[in-house]
């Protein structure tokens, strides 16, 4: 299991949290292949609040004062289809963001090692008890 590593958010750290989160959000609209304004409309619609394309530039900005509200990651991503701002969260408390079809490969490796584990408990009972 990996060790977790808890990363610390301060000014003092480069890049930071901040800086990291930007830059993926802002390849995330640039690899969406959408204008920031169509964006920031499909952003409105998903989570009922006003986005404009000023607020989504503002967002995407070096002004340390404005952020983009956590709450509104989940629309943006579904908006952009990229997964590349949660990532950026996980990473900063020491997981790793898997793919559906990665996570489907990650729980057969746990399944075929619980297996292998359970194969080599009843070969040592049958031993034990001279079954065959």
């Amino acid at each position: 299991m990996r060790e977790r590593q808890i990363v610390t958010i301060g000014a003092d750290l480069y890049p930071t949290f901040r800086d990291r989160m930007r830059d993926a959000l802002t390849r995330a609209c640039a690899a969406s292949g959408m204008e920031r304004s169509t964006i920031a409309a499909k952003l409105s619609e998903a989570h009922s609040r006003p986005t404009t394309k000023h607020m989504l530039d503002k967002y995407l900005s070096y002004n340390e004062d404005i952020g983009f509200r956590a709450e509104e990651i989940p629309a943006f991503c579904c908006v952009t289809g990229s997964i590349e701002p949660l990532k950026v969260i996980a990473e900063a408390v020491g997981f790793e963001l898997l793919s559906p079809q990665e996570s489907e490969i990650a729980e057969i490796i746990r399944l075929e090692r619980k297996r292998t584990a359970l194969d080599a408990e009843i070969a040592r009972l049958r031993s034990r008890s001279g079954i065959k």
